[in-house]
């Protein structure tokens, strides 16, 4: 397991524009919304002043603003969102922060709240959450390898997440885990990591420091028989 790190993480705003995202926090009010972590009537809920979930999330202000069931009972159902996914996005709500530990699981919770604000178009929580995991990996030198089906299954060719995932694996990632752990790389996600290491290897400078230290005899076969 990995060694204890800093256990909140937040985003650090440049001095230029500090007062104005202080001005952007929402005030407090007297509503309060009810989100729920699944669909089952038994799914856990939270409670959250509908100001704040209505500031960061544009989808779930168009929700609670509408005519359909949402607007009229102020509750959300998250269907494909766990009880732990659902805490770090109430927590993030009102502090700005991830309420982090050092497992691994809490990095996969990570990507499934990466994946939910891609949806609920929260954007500065997908930020944080690459700069998090990305932490995470520079400590302690070594991938999550565990959520990556699930985030090729889950997002987007292109996306922040996927192209961090690639340079962890280009740069941190033992050569052997390939082999080893096989079975966790999906085709897709293969077949973009090769297009990442042919567009590096097209960079001049890397191109020819490849060139001059390659040696067609180190591909000969032993003729000593």
């Amino acid at each position: 397991m990995a060694s204890p790190v800093t256990k909140k993480v937040a985003a650090s705003p440049n001095s230029a524009n500090t007062r104005t995202k202080k001005a952007e926090k929402p005030r407090l009010s007297n509503e309060i919304v009810t989100l729920y972590a699944g669909k089952a009537k038994s799914a856990p809920k939270f409670l959250v002043h509908r100001s704040f979930a209505t500031h960061y999330s544009t989808v779930l202000k168009a929700a609670f603003e509408s005519d359909f069931v949402e607007g009229k009972t102020q509750t959300y159902r998250f269907s494909d969102a766990s009880k732990e996914v659902l805490e770090l996005l109430t927590h993030w709500f009102y502090t700005q922060d991830l309420d982090l530990n050092d497992e691994a699981v809490q990095v996969h919770n990570l990507c499934k709240l990466w994946v939910l604000a891609d949806e609920y178009l929260i954007p500065k929580l997908q930020n944080q959450i690459l700069l998090a995991i990305d932490n995470f990996s520079k400590q302690h030198q070594s991938i999550y390898i565990s959520s990556v089906k699930y985030l090729w299954k889950n997002t987007a060719p292109g996306s922040g997440i996927r192209r961090l995932f690639l340079h962890h694996c280009a740069y941190w990632m033992a050569p052997e885990i390939w082999s080893d752990k096989s079975d966790e790389f999906p085709k897709e996600m293969l077949i973009e990591f090769a297009t990442l290491v042919c567009t590096n290897a097209l960079n001049e400078t890397a191109r020819s420091q490849a060139i001059a230290a390659f040696k067609i005899q180190d591909l000969f076969v032993s003729e000593d028989v």
